[in-house]
């Protein structure tokens, strides 16, 4: 890349590292690929295939698995679940 440019990779989300187990950001390569990159113990996981890039997306903590673009996407069912209900507000000071 000429110029010294810095080049800004997609932000996919957070998952934990696999050596020290704290949160570390997944970005998008270039190639298109997942890659984590924990900025606590500097362990790097690149993926090269489609296989390995899908599953290291699908441990993305609250992001949905990916669907391949030739596979149908699921039906969305609604939720039995109730919805949650609201926190009371908290009375007193703030000391």
């Amino acid at each position: 890349m000429a110029g010294g440019q810095k080049v800004t990779r997609e932000y996919l989300g957070e998952m934990d590292c696999p050596l020290c187990h704290r949160p570390a950001p997944v970005r998008k390569q270039a190639n298109g690929f997942a890659i984590l990159k924990c900025g606590f113990c500097g362990c790097t996981l690149q993926t090269h295939e489609h296989k390995s890039s899908s599953i290291l997306a699908s441990r993305i903590k609250g992001q949905p698995l990916p669907v391949a673009a030739n596979e149908p996407k699921p039906e969305i069912k609604p939720s039995a679940q109730a919805a949650p209900q609201p926190k009371p507000a908290q009375s007193g000071t703030f000391w």
